[in-house]
């Protein structure tokens, strides 16, 4: 696409042409008077991913960062639609070659201390610039992802690695890569994807400038990029669109609704799919409806998707080890009569406000949220907090184990009341407000100096695959979504070690855990049953009073 560059020289006025060690480069003036004020203005286009990219950046000391942020992208934008035709007419010529042939790589893959499944995903990887890798085994994932980086790099093909991890294992990645790629001369920068929401801007745009053509970008997890407007997710996008070589890694691009692989390919390249915008993918694939018709319904043209990704996914053959045999035994209890009060006052005011009409989507799940909070144990303004009203303590007592044993909570506000139940010096706790203390806490339990370690279902639960046995899980709750049960019970099947492992699932007699369990056994998610009854207001009503 080169010689789509070098005719923006003789189309731009004072255009002019760098050529870097990064690559080429057409900058072009564009002054704006800002007076009094210094105001510095920096606009090039450069080829990423073979696709012709603006980019520009404002500077100023006599303006605030935020002020230069949002300059830079009102002239982006500015600059895009006065562009407009001349990108489009660079494009279209260049479309006559298809993307995959574009985006072709050709470099020998490094094959030493790796298994032939992994030596069959790393000749596919080596193969394109940018691709997708679905594994089960994250640290089969991560030794192919650093064979990778370690291949560019030999190959002057990439100067600095941007590995993007999970916070909770972002150590981890750090050592298994310096234990795998020893003395790399390679630049190499870890980050945390959840710090990319929170990150303050001069952090961030210190690691966008350090990005370039030459910059290759691994995430791993990368399903944790699910809704596109977030500030986590353009963050990524920005960064993902300055590099020509990128890895993204998961174990399952889909964990929850079809939708969710649109941020996923995005990362890699909005060309893919062919949509530059989420409004763009979601009114060409998804069918919307129900009473606030915001609702999904449905997803269309599916075929198309596949057939778009195909060319840059790669699924590591299993080697199906043996799974671990789980004994699963379900316990049942009553709500206290507290409970029961509280549990029908909230369910008649749900249903109130659905024959009222009066209400969205949240408003449904947040009721019924309430209603499992409660039977839970969590009663609303009860004065005294550490007064917990729940049967479910006494299934402890029932089942009243000498083994160690992890519990699974869906609320922080279970994990306050198991420790005070259980005793807080025999609890290890892992949850996000508890980050600093989470691998001392994993070392006590798993040297069985804490019998009980307690986590929230919402935390990444890999731990589960090295704990030696036996030992117990429970699940003193469960979520709406199937795919988090689901996910544990795949770590625990593929539990390593020895010894046997009984799991427990603790419901209520409550109709909230009544469809829970009934939509375990179909393996459906609640949350997608009660989405589908939003195009009838007497179905949902029906559904409801049953609860």
């Amino acid at each position: 696409m080169n010689n789509e560059l070098l005719q923006l020289l003789d189309r731009i006025k004072g255009a002019k042409l760098y050529v870097t060690p990064h690559g080429m480069k057409v900058y072009f003036p564009y002054v704006l008077d800002y007076a009094p004020r210094k105001v510095h203005v920096k606009s090039y286009f450069a080829v990423v991913n073979d696709r012709l990219n603006l980019f520009v950046k404002v500077s100023s000391k006599d303006c605030s960062t935020n002020w230069c942020k949002m300059e830079t992208a009102r002239l982006t934008e500015l600059l895009r639609r006065e562009f407009h035709e001349l990108l489009y007419d660079c494009e279209a010529k260049h479309r006559k070659i298809s993307l995959k042939v574009r985006l072709k790589d050709n470099i020998r893959p490094l094959s030493d201390n790796i298994d032939e499944s992994s030596v069959k995903a790393l000749n596919f990887l080596c193969g394109m610039k940018i691709s997708a890798l679905i594994g089960e085994n994250q640290l089969q994932r991560w030794l192919i992802s650093i064979r990778l980086a370690q291949c560019r790099f030999n190959n002057d093909r990439i100067n600095h690695l941007i590995a993007f991890i999970p916070c909770d294992l972002l150590e981890n990645y750090q050592t298994f890569l310096y234990k795998h790629w020893q003395d790399p001369n390679c630049c190499i920068t870890f980050f945390g994807i959840e710090q990319l929401s929170h990150c303050n801007d001069t952090h961030y745009n210190t690691i966008l400038d350090q990005i370039n053509e030459e910059t290759m970008l691994i995430v791993d997890d990368c399903h944790l990029f699910k809704t596109p407007e977030t500030n986590r997710s353009n963050r990524i996008v920005q960064l993902a669109s300055r590099c020509n070589y990128k890895l993204i890694m998961t174990h399952s691009l889909i964990t929850g609704q079809i939708h969710d692989m649109y941020m996923q390919y995005r990362i890699l390249s909005e060309t893919i799919l062919g949509y530059y915008q989420w409004s763009d993918f979601s009114k060409k694939h998804i069918i919307y409806g129900g009473i606030d018709k915001k609702q999904i319904l449905c997803y269309k043209n599916l075929a198309h998707l596949i057939d778009a990704t195909a060319p840059y996914t790669y699924a590591i053959e299993a080697n199906m080890p043996t799974k671990q045999s789980l004994d699963i035994q379900t316990h049942l209890c009553n709500l206290t009569e507290t409970q029961e009060n509280h549990y029908q006052r909230k369910k008649q005011e749900l249903i109130r406000k659905i024959e009222q009409g009066n209400f969205q989507t949240y408003d449904v799940f947040r009721w019924l949220t309430e209603m499992q909070k409660i039977a839970c144990g969590h009663i609303p303004k009860l004065s005294c907090r550490t007064s917990w009203s729940t049967n479910k303590l006494s299934l402890l007592n029932q089942v009243n184990s000498t083994l160690p044993c992890v519990i699974l909570c869906k609320y922080l506000f279970e994990i306050n009341m198991l420790t005070d139940y259980l005793r807080e010096e025999n609890c290890a706790i892992l949850t996000d407000t508890t980050k600093e203390e989470r691998m001392v806490e994993l070392i006590q339990f798993k040297g069985r100096e804490k019998k009980y370690l307690i986590s929230t279902l919402g935390m990444s639960q890999s731990y589960l695959k090295n704990i030696e046995g036996p030992f117990e899980v429970i699940f003193f709750s469960l979520s709406f979504k199937f795919s988090d049960y689901q996910r544990c019970i795949t770590l625990l099947e593929n539990n390593t070690q020895k010894g046997a492992i009984t799991v427990r699932l603790f419901f209520t007699n409550t109709g909230v855990d009544r469809y829970i369990q009934r939509t375990m056994e179909v393996k459906n998610d609640l949350a997608g049953e009660i989405t589908s009854l939003f195009r009838d207001k007497t179905g949902l009503k029906q559904f409801v009073e049953i609860l």
